[in-house]
């Protein structure tokens, strides 16, 4: 299993490393996500795969969506949406290439019997905001982290708490994002 990742990412890279396109310019396609396993969670195990991709409708402004899964013994939620970033200070000669970026979406989460204080399932606008940055690793690759703030209108994201679900999340992930 490890290899078959381990090879896949690799093969993703290599391409992305030979497409032709230039960091944030218009017209560049953008594609990554991360992905987290904790397995050590007061509901067990928990999943959380991100993935997004967008273009470049002009240079240093991407437009395009995400699809976000987490799932672990007690909660799955599932969420789609727009989204937008805004690469300022982004010279090309720097490695850095800070952002900040907004989405809109929807999301679908579902509690276990078990664990259930309230409803067991609830689906919510989100609305969120984040604040991130890449790391080049390449002019294709790079390294893409950020802290972001999502509201929903109803409890769909976990809590660490006695009630399981509420309406608010706060989020620092890392994931890798390609440009082509």
């Amino acid at each position: 299993m490890k290899s078959r990742f381990a090879l896949t990412l690799m093969l993703v890279s290599v391409v992305a490393c030979v497409a032709s396109a230039s960091r944030t310019d218009r017209g560049t396609w953008s594609a990554g996500g991360s992905l987290m396993v904790d397995v050590d969670t007061y509901v067990g195990t928990e999943l959380e795969v991100e993935l997004q991709l967008g273009q470049y409708i002009e240079t240093g402004f991407m437009a395009g969506g995400y699809g976000l899964v987490i799932n672990n013994d007690a909660f799955t939620s599932l969420s789609l949406g727009a989204l937008g970033k805004y690469h300022f200070l982004d010279s090309g000669r720097s490695p850095f290439s800070p952002y900040v970026g907004g989405d809109i979406g929807v999301a679908y989460a579902s509690t276990d019997d078990a664990y259930a204080v309230e409803d067991s399932s609830n689906f919510a606008l989100v609305l969120g905001v984040r604040f991130g940055m890449n790391f080049f690793l390449t002019e294709h690759a790079a390294i893409d982290t950020y802290l972001g703030l999502r509201v929903a209108t109803d409890d769909v994201f976990t809590d660490d708490d006695d009630t399981l679900l509420t309406n608010s999340d706060v989020v620092l992930r890392i994931g890798l994002a390609f440009f082509f």
